[in-house]
């Protein structure tokens, strides 16, 4: 899948487009097609390396705000269903990849 990823902290020259494997869905989790991301003050202070605490592995998708549509659900995943239309803040730091990408897994309690 195609996303926007950065390999180091800097300006918005850092992002690049890159081939990326796509998110194994897993227990308690949903995949998302993202259709839109919206971009929060967090990602920008990420980016520039202001908060290494909470930066994902590099190479890094940010973004947490995601709007999108179910395309596959993990094991004890009753809420949903393939096909719903979601959206919610679920990833973008630490261990979870964000929304600057086709696809996203999402923790089924972080959607609405």
């Amino acid at each position: 899948m195609k996303a926007m990823v950065i390999r180091n902290y800097g300006g918005p020259e850092v992002f690049e487009i890159a081939d990326v494997k796509q998110p194994e869905v897993r227990s308690g989790y949903v995949l998302v097609k993202v259709v839109a991301t919206s971009i929060n003050p967090i990602e920008t202070k990420i980016r520039l390396g202001l908060v290494p605490a909470i930066t994902p592995s590099f190479p890094a998708i940010l973004n947490a705000d995601f709007s999108g549509e179910i395309v596959a659900l993990g094991d004890n995943v009753s809420e949903w269903k393939i096909g719903d239309e979601v959206f919610g803040c679920a990833g973008g730091v630490g261990p979870l990849q964000g929304a600057l990408a086709d696809y996203m897994l999402v923790d089924d309690n972080l959607i609405s």
